[in-house]
């Protein structure tokens, strides 16, 4: 079944201001940083990829 039409697949994204802010929080300290990913990490499962977009507009952008 594509995971357009998979009734269990739920699409996560994160939204940045900018690339330095994205970058800014990777460089949160180290506990903080794996504590964050230790409580994510086991809610995701399939494949990983990036995708850089520009938002132009919508309601509440």
């Amino acid at each position: 079944m594509p995971p357009s039409i998979d009734p269990d697949m739920v699409r996560v994204d994160e939204r940045w201001e900018s690339r330095e802010q994205h970058d800014a929080a990777l460089l949160l300290p180290e506990a903080e940083a794996e504590a964050a990913i230790a409580e994510a990490l086991p809610l995701l499962t399939g494949g990983f990829t990036g995708q850089e977009r520009t938002v132009v507009g919508g309601v509440g952008v």
